[in-house]
């Protein structure tokens, strides 16, 4: 009698995995495996966006200027959110979204409801041609341009 219940018990457990196998390969059953998609940083998500050069054109001295930009984001699966703006050096440039951090920005679509505006204060530098680097998200790896010209006469 010892020795039939847990030969008994091994043979209900071994009936009952060999069972579920079966049950998940009948056609018509839940297929329990998941399609995961790889999640980005908030690095790397910002190589989905397509980044334009901000050029400001020529400008008079003492004078601030100011352009509305937005990125497209070129992803079909991922929604991009932008937290926050470095600009490297400064020469009067900066960039703000119109409606305050994150920015999000859902796939095939662009910044359009929170644009940025970039704003170039031309009171704080001389004549001459600028350009600078803007990260956003803290990304060095898809550096934005931003560029000008200031000209006295």
């Amino acid at each position: 009698m010892k020795i039939i219940a847990p030969t008994l018990a091994l043979t209900a457990i071994f009936i009952l995995i060999c069972s579920c196998n079966d049950i998940s390969d009948l056609p018509g059953n839940i297929n329990i495996s998941s399609n995961q998609t790889s999640s980005l940083t908030k690095d790397d998500s910002i190589g989905f966006l397509d980044l334009p050069t901000i050029d400001f054109g020529n400008i008079h001295l003492h004078r601030v200027a100011y352009l509305y930009v937005t990125f497209k984001n070129t992803s079909d699966n991922y929604t991009i959110k932008i937290y926050n703006v470095k600009i490297k050096n400064n020469y009067g440039f900066e960039l703000y979204p119109e409606l305050g951090f994150p920015v999000i920005i859902p796939p095939n679509q662009s910044n359009e409801s929170n644009r940025f505006i970039a704003k170039w204060d031309t009171n704080v530098i001389k004549v001459g041609s600028f350009q600078d680097t803007i990260f956003l998200n803290n990304s060095e790896k898809y550096p934005v341009n931003i560029l000008g010209t200031v000209y006295d006469k």
